[in-house]
């Protein structure tokens, strides 16, 4: 799942499917427009906590930008061995820790 879907380019050469979630309606459709052709490839517009537990679980998790803290539900949808990667901090306290999962 990627928490972005304009991260979402060419899914079939790099994975057998990619999951798009974007929290904005004109970004989610300008994804699914870019990836109409894309069998492998699927634009989930809602809200970014929730993730996309309909189509979990996912062996990769990459959320596009700053986020305060990891959502739970993200990690109850991630593949055992899965890996995600995110940016995490506070914005009012400048702090920005890089974080991949598993540790």
């Amino acid at each position: 799942m990627v928490s972005s879907a304009r991260r979402v380019r060419r899914p079939q050469a790099a994975c057998a499917r990619a999951v798009a979630l974007e929290c904005d309606p004109v970004l989610a459709a300008e994804a699914r427009r870019n990836l109409d052709a894309a069998a492998n490839a699927v634009v989930v517009e809602g809200g970014l906590e929730a993730g996309v537990a309909a189509e979990q679980p996912y062996d990769v998790i990459i959320a596009e930008g700053r986020i305060e803290e990891v959502p739970q539900a993200w990690l109850d949808q991630l593949a055992e061995g899965g890996r995600l990667v995110a940016v995490v901090g506070d914005a009012a306290e400048g702090v920005h820790n890089p974080v991949v999962l598993p540790l």
